[in-house]
């Protein structure tokens, strides 16, 4: 029974080892997907915002001043600036998580304050070595990558709407809303990184009369930046090819650690046992 239990410790020292050395492949390939997405999230949300003032909203962004224009422009410019350095943030827990067995808090990203739910923590207390712990991390941060996107989006909207672009009677709360969930009220809009949502939207004259709206929102999604980028979505593929190796070192894991507190229960059921 010792032997096998040794060597059932041995299976799990030598799944911890490829885990470890695992999870700097991952982390090198988050990092640059990372790098990447910072460098096109500041087109993707100009763009979206160009065609919200051009497409959509034409007349209303031609009733501002050349000023307002170029104050909206500039704050839009410091949303992407924001969002990327939250996604440099990332990529230090990430450094961290590697170097360190608790790694730094991430309490931080938030974009803006409007947004009312914090970014997701990645987990902390315990270094890459454990598959099934890394792959938590990874979902954690999955979390916040998109947060992220929601939380630029969302103060883009919020900087549109106080130009007077996007209708002043929607609903901070329903803007909000668009960027997180598309429920039955939302779709998405055929022009990349919008979404159109349907508001109903109450009559001065009238609290009981209330009109259905359609309004044309931004909503930043990884998808279709991925699908828009060449480069993104190669180093998204690779992160699955990646991740889908360490699902199967978890697979191993759980079944060495089970096997081994079996063997180790059956040890002790033996050493406390003795004859009446």
């Amino acid at each position: 029974m010792a032997k096998e239990i040794y060597h059932l410790e041995q299976d799990l020292a030598t799944i911890e080892t490829k885990t470890a050395d695992l999870a700097a492949d991952i982390c090198d390939a988050y990092e640059m997907y990372l790098q990447l997405l910072a460098e096109f999230l500041a087109k993707y949300l100009i763009f979206a915002g160009y065609q919200i003032c051009t497409k959509f909203y034409a007349e209303d962004f031609l009733s501002l001043s050349l000023t307002q224009r170029q104050n909206l422009q500039q704050s839009l410019r410091q949303i992407s600036d924001q969002g990327n350095k939250n996604l440099q943030h990332l990529i230090a827990q990430l450094q961290s998580g590697l170097e360190s067995t608790k790694p730094e808090k991430v309490d931080d990203l938030s974009s803006g304050e409007e947004i009312s739910e914090s970014i997701p923590e990645l987990p902390e207390g315990k270094s890459f070595n454990n598959p099934e712990y890394l792959l938590q991390v990874l979902s954690k941060l999955e979390q916040a990558m998109v947060k992220i996107l929601q939380g630029m989006s969302n103060n883009a909207n919020l900087l549109l709407q106080e130009a007077n672009v996007l209708s002043a009677q929607l609903p901070a709360k329903v803007l909000e809303a668009a960027t997180q969930v598309e429920g039955s009220n939302s779709s998405v809009s055929g022009t990349m990184n919008l979404i159109n949502v349907l508001v109903e939207i109450e009559q001065e004259e009238s609290e009981e009369n209330s009109d259905l709206t359609k309004i044309t929102a931004i909503y930043l999604r990884l998808g279709e930046i991925e699908f828009a980028e060449s480069s993104l979505s190669i180093q998204r593929s690779q992160i699955r090819d990646l991740v889908a190796s360490l699902k199967n070192l978890a697979q191993q894991y759980r079944k060495s650690k089970k096997q081994l507190t079996l063997a180790q229960a059956e040890a002790a059921w033996r050493a406390s046992w003795f004859e009446d």
